[in-house]
């Protein structure tokens, strides 16, 4: 409702696995994020934020390992790895991190302004814009960037069905990897998610 404001806090533990010709990238991640939002009229939202990531000891490989079984997903090679490491390395990109278990990957501050464009018993459409602010001072993830990014949103709530989605583009200045080489300017991202009440 217009003028309601909503303090959120939010946690989450991921388990990292990637592993191609140039990179591999084995270790846990966790985020923690609070913020504010406000619905400044009908139509206006406001969204202010802080989230902090950290590398941390999850014990989550066995589970994902169990997950892909189940399911019938292969393991990319997380099988013939040590369980419950941190390590990222590329030969490509110069790249040797390793045992950052403790160490914050980021830290970052996000508003974002959203305007609702339609809403109705069944669809609604709005577009936003971010402006994201990362700082990390210490440890081998030292950076501090600045990006922004547009998206518009699409929402369809039929019943107990729901489906959301998002497509953004993404704007990155002043920025240094890892590698200290190239990087992309801009991304790409879509977001499609289904929820049944």
């Amino acid at each position: 409702p217009q003028g309601q404001k909503e303090w959120y806090i939010t946690a989450n533990a991921a388990s990292v696995w990637s592993e191609s010709d140039e990179l591999l990238a084995d270790y846990y991640q966790n985020a923690i994020s609070s913020g504010l939002k406000w619905q400044i009229t009908e139509d206006l939202l406001f969204d202010a934020k802080y989230t902090w990531q950290f590398s941390g000891d999850n014990h989550l490989d066995s589970l994902t390992m169990w997950f892909h079984d189940a399911f019938g997903f292969e393991q990319n090679g997380r099988n013939k790895q040590a369980k419950h490491q941190s390590q990222i390395h590329s030969e490509k990109y110069h790249i040797n991190v390793e045992n950052f278990n403790g160490e914050t990957l980021n830290n970052a501050l996000t508003a974002y302004l959203g305007y609702q464009l339609l809403q109705n018993e069944h669809h609604g459409i709005s577009i936003g814009g971010t402006l994201y602010y990362k700082y990390v001072d210490s440890g081998p993830f030292v950076d501090e960037s600045f990006q922004q990014s547009v998206q518009i949103n699409y929402g369809y709530h039929n019943g107990n069905h729901h489906v959301n989605s998002t497509l953004g583009m993404s704007f990155l200045h002043n920025t240094e990897p890892l590698s200290q080489n190239a990087f992309e300017s801009h991304y790409l991202m879509l977001g499609l998610g289904y929820e049944y009440r």
